[in-house]
C-alpha cells in the first residue's frame, strides 16, 4: 500500500461534496425513524424515535459489537414505556429487511458485470441467512398462542415476560397485510439514499466502475459490518469497501482513500448527532448510558 498516494487521491474532494454527502446521509435517518415508528406502539412519536435510532447509531460508533442497538432499544424504552425486549425485537426485523434488500442491491450492482465467484457466494449466504430469519418470523406469528402458552410454563416470571414480549416485537410487522410491504419499501429507500453517499463519493474520485457499482460497494459494506465488530466498525468498513471496489480493478490506494471518505462523513455527523440526545433520554453521561446496559 502506497500511503503517500492514499494521501494525494483524499485532494479530489471538496468541501460542498463533503456537505452534500453529510446532508444527503442524515437524510436517511428520517426514514429510518419513520420506518422504526410502524414497527413500534402507536403512541411513540417521531421525536422519540429519530432520538433513539440516531442515538443508538452513535453510540455504535464508540461502542464495540453493535452495542448501540441496546443502548437504542434502552433509549425508546425508557422514554415511551415499551419493553426493552419488545423494542430489540423490532430492531432485528429491520436488520431482517435491511438484509435482504442488501443482497438484493447487491445482485443489481454487479447484473451486467464479471465478478469474482465469492461475490455470487455471498449473495446467496446473505438470502439463505435473512431469508430463513424471516420465515421463522411468520412461522412466529402463526403460532403465538403457542408460544406464549409454552412460555408460561417457565419457572421465571421474568423469563416469561422477556420471551413474550420479544415475540411481540419480532412478530408486530404482520400486524397488517401490508405493513411487511411498508417497511420493505422504506427499507429500499433508505438504502438507495445511502447509495447516493457512495455515488458522490465515486464520483468525485473519477473511478471507472459502473453506474449500479455504488449500489454493491454499498452493499457488501453494510452486509459486513451487520455482524458485531469494533466501535465504529474500524477496519471492517475500510476492508469490505477497498474489496468491492477491486472487483473492478480499482487501485487500493484510490479505493482505500474514497472508503475513507464515506466512513467519515457517515461516522463523524452521526456520533455527534447521536451523543446531543443523551440528555433527552434522561442519562447524564455516555458512562451511565453504558452501566445501564451491562
Amino acid at each position: 500500500m502506497d500511503w503517500v498516494s492514499v494521501i494525494e487521491a483524499f485532494n479530489k474532494v471538496s468541501l460542498s461534496t463533503l456537505i452534500t454527502m453529510v446532508g444527503v446521509y442524515c437524510l436517511g435517518f428520517i426514514i429510518r425513524a419513520w420506518r422504526w415508528k410502524f414497527l413500534l406502539p402507536h403512541r411513540v412519536s417521531m421525536g422519540d424515535s429519530l432520538g433513539a435510532v440516531v442515538l443508538g447509531y452513535g453510540a455504535n460508533n464508540i461502542l464495540p459489537a453493535r452495542l448501540g442497538e441496546i443502548v437504542r432499544a434502552q433509549a425508546i424504552g425508557k422514554s415511551c414505556q415499551i419493553s426493552r425486549s419488545f423494542a430489540l425485537a423490532s430492531i432485528l426485523v429491520e436488520r431482517i429487511f435491511d438484509g435482504l434488500v442488501l443482497v438484493g442491491l447487491l445482485y443489481l450492482g454487479t447484473r451486467n458485470s464479471s465478478t469474482p465467484t465469492w461475490v455470487s457466494s455471498v449473495g446467496v449466504l446473505g438470502l439463505a441467512i435473512f431469508g430463513g430469519a424471516l420465515t421463522i418470523v411468520m412461522l412466529l406469528t402463526l403460532t403465538r398462542s403457542l408460544w406464549d402458552t409454552k412460555t408460561n410454563s417457565l419457572p421465571s416470571t421474568k423469563l416469561q415476560n422477556f420471551l413474550q414480549q420479544f415475540a411481540k416485537g419480532l412478530t408486530l410487522v404482520w400486524r397488517t397485510p401490508f405493513l411487511p410491504l411498508t417497511i420493505l419499501g422504506l427499507s429500499l429507500t433508505i438504502w438507495l439514499v445511502e447509495g447516493i453517499v457512495f455515488h458522490i463519493a465515486i464520483q468525485a474520485f473519477e473511478l471507472e466502475v459502473p453506474l449500479t457499482a455504488p449500489l454493491f460497494v454499498m452493499g457488501l459494506v453494510n452486509l459486513g459490518i451487520l455482524a458485531p465488530t469494533a466501535p465504529g466498525y474500524l477496519g471492517a468498513f475500510q476492508y469490505f469497501g477497498t474489496l468491492a471496489l477491486n472487483v473492478w480493478q480499482v487501485p487500493s490506494e484510490t479505493a482505500l482513500a474514497c472508503i475513507v471518505v464515506i466512513h467519515a462523513c457517515q461516522y463523524l455527523p452521526i456520533t455527534i448527532w447521536g451523543l446531543s440526545y443523551i440528555p433527552y433520554f434522561g442519562f447524564t453521561s455516555l458512562t451511565k448510558l453504558k452501566s445501564e446496559i451491562e
